[in-house]
This record gives structure tokens, C-alpha cells and sequence, in this order.
């Protein structure tokens, strides 16, 4: 097999293709627009305006996520002048396209133009095909793989003696990612591992090591120092950091059916990539240089978001988000290549001639996913409004009437929607209450039939230090009450005996009892 150079494709297939590139993100991404929040950007949209307001990361909002997604919502937010929701999605599709941008640049420079203009757009399929809350919300994996691909694209110029200059700068744009994900680290271990592959020597393989490592250390170190000169070091390491580790170790306690099936959408939703790549796995040794090296390249890449991708052993679908830009590079070699290889083909896979019609799946694939989850965020008409829409509309309602512009509103176990629509920002440091309560997402800690009792061992004593810190300083003007069964309001003493002092009666819409400050 030779690499595909493709010198002289004509200009109108590659701008075809990015056409269809940005085509595929649009109707991928529309169902989003149909639902205010998607996923975590129900905790990163109320911290950035908390930011926003004056308050410090991981001291004024508290989460467990690197802070550069915050900081990134945030400096939208200021931008725009205006708390967008829609601006956040729109940065989320322009994000993406930047993401096939940068794989057209690695596969042209792999292997040639037109495995590269596949490449984006097998893509930009892929990464808005699934579960919209997971494949095309504004989710961090998103915004760190815009960082990994540029790292690749520099190490793509020349994989097999790239320079000083390249390996730091492939370092700085890891560490970013980083930033934006931790999990993100594990691809700058899989360039590593390459580069040992393809150099024997001691000495070389420690120089390039240095040099990513300490390209990797500035943008860590620079976030480290403004976090210790803001004087929030210590939050970020309880939160950030400390509370991350019983975070992996208490999901990892809790493996069961539903991360099975979990893995099962992941795979079904991204069934025509992994059809390609198994292709190209399949005949990856019979494969002649330099195609060999540079798909060892993405392979190990793919590997390592993959490791990724099963810490904390929850599987939701957008932790294999940094796992599509590789297969979306194999699948494209395969799309290209295999074909016209003339090669014999493992009897356990389709025939050969079917990856001819990769694209047309990936099309399929996008259409079915895109028509499910329009209708599954598609609000009812207003006459058959479900409970729950009307409960939280009424409520926003209400806070609106009795709040002012500067109040602060707490969210028990209540929508993030309350709090955006009402033009509030959230009172306390927790913008949910999963820290307090020990209901850790992705576990049975946090699903019906889960008991404070049970609970209570991973309700975090800190956090209650500080919460009672905080409603001494200043009690919100508005408290709304999801009532979780057996993790309501009045169960835990600190927020009853405040409710009691300082708050009229509540006025209950439904499942939400929204109380008043007297």
C-alpha cells in the first residue's frame, strides 16, 4: 500500500466535503437548540456568571472540572454581554468544525488530501451522532480535543523526527487540553509511547520526553500560579483534585448494567467507524511504510482515549468523544485505501466492497439520531405541557415576582433552569448539591431509592463547614426545594433550623417549594 497524496484532486470535491462537514455539525447539532440546558453546561453556564459577578473559582463555585471550560463560558458570556445559552452552543459547533479542520490538516499530512477531507467529515458525522446530551452538548471532552488535534497536527509534519519546537509546543497544547480535561493527559502518553517505538535510543527518547513534559508544565503552572495568587489554591485541591479521586473510586464501586448499556449506544451510535476500524486493524500488519507508522500513530491515540474513556467506569457516551478524531482518521485510510488494495479480507467482517459505502452509513446514522433527539428536546404544545415543565415555569414565575436584580437563589436538588431563567445567580458556593448530599452522579447514590442513610458517608463534612460559612454570611433571597424523597430540605438540620429563622412558609408548585427570605 502506498500513501495517498492526491496532488491534483480538484478543489471543488475538497470544498464539497467541507460543505458536508459543516452540513453534518448543523443537523447533528440542532436538537440542542431545543433544550436550554444539555448536560454539564447546567453546572458550567451558572458558574461562569458567577465568575462573571465577582466570585473566584473553586472558592465562590465549586465544582470537580479543571477551570478552563469555566473560564472559557465565562469570557463568551463578557464577550457577548449577556449569560447565552445559545452562544454556548453556537462556540460548541464552531468548536468542532475547528476539530475537522485540524484532522483534514493531520490526514493531509499522514496521508494525503483526500483521506484528510474524509476525515472531517466522517468526523463531524461522528461527533454529533448519539445521545445529544452526550455527543453534541457543550461538554469539556469537546474543547480539549480542538487542543489534542492541534498537538497532533504539529507532531503529523514529521512523526518520525519531529523537532524541539514541536514536541514543546505539542506539550503546551496538551496541557491545555488538560485544562479543559484531565483525562486529556493520556494523549500526550500515547505520543510518548510512539516516539519509544520508533527510536531505540536512550537518550533521544528522554530529550523528546523533557521537551513534551515541560511544554506540558507552562500552561499547568500558569493556571496553578493564578489559582495561588488568587488565593484559591487550597479550594482547587479539595475540589479539583482531592474530591476527583473518591469521585473514580466510588463509581468504580458501582459497575452494573446500566454502564453496559452505556457502552452498547456508545458502540451502536458509532457503528460505522468501528466497522471501518476494525477493517483497518484487521489488515494493519500486512500494511507497507510509511502508511504502517503513521496509522501506529493514530492507533496508539485511539488506545489512549480509550483508556480514558473507561476511568471511573461510568461509559457515558461523551467520554468517548476524544476517541472520534482517531477513528475518524482510520475509517477515512480505510475509506480510501482498503478498497483499492487488492488484499485478502478476514472472513469474520462484510464483505470489502461495502466500506464504499462508509459515508452514506455515517449519513444514516447522523438523519436517525438527529430525528430522535429532535423529539425527545422538542418541548409538547403548551396545551399538553408535561407536569414538570409547567412546575418549573410557574416557579420562575414566582422568583421573578419576589426577587431583584443582585439576588441570590439556592438550588436544592432543583433545576439550573430556575436560577437562568430567572436571572439569578446562585447562592452559596454550590451550584448543586451532590457534594452535600452524597449523591454522586453516575452511581446508585444518586437514583430513586437511594437514602440519606446510605448516603452518609459520602456526604462531605467540608463542604457542610462551608456551607454553614456561607449562609452566614448572606442568606439567599430565594430557596427552591426539589423534594428528592428522603433528601428534602428539612432532613438536614443546618438548612431546616435556617428555614425556620429566616424564611416565610413555602409556596409549592408541584414538586418545587420555593421559600421567600422574610
Amino acid at each position: 500500500m502506498t500513501v495517498t497524496t492526491d496532488a491534483t484532486w480538484p478543489i471543488a470535491s475538497r470544498r464539497r466535503l467541507a460543505a458536508l462537514s459543516l452540513l453534518a455539525l448543523l443537523v447533528g447539532s440542532a436538537p440542542i437548540f431545543l433544550r436550554t440546558f444539555i448536560n454539564d453546561d447546567a453546572t458550567y453556564v451558572p458558574v461562569a456568571q458567577k465568575l462573571n459577578a465577582g466570585g473566584l473559582m473553586y472558592r465562590d463555585a465549586v465544582d470537580n472540572k479543571p477551570p478552563l471550560i469555566y473560564a472559557t463560558f465565562a469570557a463568551l458570556f463578557r464577550l457577548l454581554g449577556t449569560s447565552s445559552v445559545i452562544g454556548v452552543k453556537v462556540l460548541t459547533i464552531a468548536v468542532n468544525l475547528g476539530c475537522a479542520g485540524l484532522l483534514y490538516l493531520v490526514g493531509c499530512r499522514l496521508f494525503g488530501r483526500r483521506v484528510g477531507a474524509w476525515a472531517a467529515v466522517f468526523f463531524s458525522c461522528a461527533a454529533v451522532t448519539g445521545i445529544a446530551e452526550d455527543f453534541a452538548a457543550p461538554n469539556t471532552e469537546t474543547y480539549a480535543n480542538l487542543f489534542l488535534l492541534g498537538a497532533l497536527a504539529l507532531l503529523a509534519r514529521d512523526p518520525d523526527r519531529p523537532s524541539r519546537r514541536a514536541l514543546v509546543a505539542c506539550g503546551v497544547l496538551g496541557g491545555i487540553a488538560m485544562l479543559y480535561r484531565l483525562q486529556a493527559g493520556t494523549a500526550l502518553l500515547a505520543t510518548i509511547v510512539f516516539l519509544a517505538r520508533r527510536t531505540r535510543l536512550r537518550r533521544p527518547l528522554l530529550a523528546a520526553t523533557a521537551w513534551i513534559t515541560l511544554g506540558c508544565s507552562l500552561p499547568i503552572a500558569a493556571a496553578l500560579g493564578t489559582l495561588a495568587a488568587l488565593g484559591t489554591l487550597d479550594d482547587f485541591w479539595l475540589w479539583a483534585v482531592r474530591d476527583n479521586f473518591s469521585y473514580v473510586r466510588v463509581g468504580a464501586a458501582h459497575f452494573g448494567w446500566r454502564p453496559l448499556a452505556r457502552i452498547a449506544l456508545v458502540g451502536l451510535s458509532q457503528l460505522p467507524l468501528v466497522v471501518a476500524g476494525v477493517a483497518a486493524g484487521s489488515l494493519w500488519l500486512r500494511t507497507r511504510e510509511p502508511d504502517r507508522t503513521r496509522l501506529e500513530l493514530l492507533w496508539l491515540h485511539l488506545l489512549a482515549a480509550l483508556l480514558a474513556y473507561q476511568m471511573g467506569t461510568r461509559f457515558y457516551g461523551h467520554y468517548f468523544l476524544p476517541a472520534v478524531p482517531a477513528l475518524a482518521l482510520i475509517g477515512a485510510w480505510a475509506y480510501v485505501n482498503l478498497p483499492r488494495a487488492g488484499v485478502a479480507w478476514p472472513r469474520f467482517l462484510p464483505p470489502l466492497p461495502r466500506l464504499r459505502h462508509l459515508p452514506h452509513l455515517l449519513a444514516i446514522w447522523l438523519g436517525a439520531f438527529a430525528v430522535t433527539n429532535a423529539i425527545r428536546m422538542s418541548s409538547p404544545p403548551r396545551s399538553s405541557q408535561s407536569s414538570e415543565d409547567r412546575q418549573v415555569a410557574d416557579a420562575v414565575g414566582f422568583v421573578k415576582a419576589v426577587s431583584k436584580p443582585g439576588d441570590e437563589i439556592l438550588l436544592w436538588s432543583a433545576p439550573s433552569t430556575i436560577a437562568y431563567e430567572s436571572g439569578l445567580t446562585f447562592a452559596t458556593r454550590f451550584p448543586f448539591n451532590n457534594y452535600l448530599t452524597g449523591r454522586i452522579f453516575g452511581t446508585d447514590h444518586s437514583r430513586p431509592g437511594a437514602t440519606r442513610a446510605g448516603n452518609r458517608a459520602l456526604e462531605s463534612a467540608e463542604g457542610w463547614r462551608l456551607l454553614a460559612d456561607d449562609l452566614a454570611a448572606s442568606r439567599p433571597a430565594v430557596i427552591v426545594d426539589g423534594r428528592v424523597p428522603d433528601f428534602e430540605l428539612v432532613r438536614y438540620p443546618l438548612l431546616r433550623d435556617t428555614l425556620l429563622r429566616f424564611y416565610d412558609p413555602p409556596v409549592r408548585f408541584g414538586s418545587l417549594d420555593v421559600y421567600r427570605l422574610r
